[in-house]
């Protein structure tokens, strides 16, 4: 939190699921959306994270 202030509750819930090395649909059916939802909210947290595309999201959540 200390390093990213901005970052929501949901966005917290879906770095903890990144972070366990779950799927887009075991995170979707945890979240109750859809797959593509979490596509998105992915997409979302990479821009609040300002990581790039080539940069692996749950690499990044495990040095955190």
């Amino acid at each position: 939190m200390a390093r990213y202030p901005h970052i929501t509750r949901n966005d917290m819930r879906l770095c903890a699921y990144i972070r366990l090395n779950l799927n887009t649909k075991e995170i979707a059916a945890y979240m109750n959306i859809t797959p593509a939802s979490v596509e998105i909210a992915r997409h979302r947290l990479r821009k609040k994270l300002e990581l790039g595309k080539e940069a692996n999201l749950q690499h990044h959540l495990s040095t955190i």
